[in-house]
Formats: C-alpha cells, sequence, structure tokens
C-alpha cells in the first residue's frame, strides 16, 4: 500500500477496518499463515495482525470466517506522522485462500 499520512490523527486512536474472507486448510502437506504489519514512519515494522491454520497455534483462525468485517487498532504511536500497512499471506501451498476488500482507515483527529 501506498505511504499514508497520519499527520493530523491522535496517537493511538487509528483503526483498520475491512472486509475478509478467510479459508484455511492445515495437514500435513499445507498450512497458511496470514498477517498484517504497520511501518510507523519507516521504522521496523509492527504486526498487528496474525492467523494461522494451525489448530494448535494461539493465533488460529477457523474455517468459519468466509464472510467477515475485521476492525483491528493499530496503536499509532505518539508522533507518527506516516504509516505503510502490508498484508501477506504465507505458505500457501493449497487452493485455499485469504480475500480482503472494503479497507479503511480512521482515526479521531488532533
Amino acid at each position: 500500500m501506498p505511504v499514508i499520512d497520519i499527520s493530523e490523527v491522535q496517537a493511538g486512536t487509528i483503526q483498520l477496518k475491512f472486509d475478509s474472507s478467510w479459508r484455511p486448510e492445515f495437514d500435513g502437506d499445507y498450512h497458511q499463515t496470514a498477517n498484517i504489519t504497520a511501518f510507523f514512519n519507516d521504522q521496523e515494522p509492527v504486526e498487528i495482525l496474525l492467523w494461522e491454520s494451525d489448530g494448535t497455534s494461539p493465533n488460529f483462525k477457523d474455517d468459519n470466517s468466509t464472510n467477515e468485517t475485521i476492525t483491528v487498532d493499530l496503536e499509532n504511536p505518539q508522533g507518527a506522522t506516516s504509516v505503510v500497512l502490508t498484508f501477506g499471506m504465507y505458505d500457501a501451498g493449497n487452493d485455499w485462500w485469504w480475500a480482503i476488500d472494503n479497507i479503511q482507515l480512521t482515526g479521531s483527529p488532533k
């Protein structure tokens, strides 16, 4: 995603909202991981969401998640003036998916 100007937003108020369709698979051959990271002011990335298809993981996201609206707090730090979000899907060697749409970023003005 492009750089997003957040210089006029209060610290700790940004929320990411998006529609999600997550269909995970996990077996001896296949598993998948999804994450979202935020890069504030070109600093090291902060992981703001992590889903895994492994039912034993604390980040397990089940197979009943094909039509949801997700809201995630970004916890934008004091002094942050920009953010870049990345959406990733890893280890997916199968025909299952993670689709996203209708991405919105909101926050309280200063």
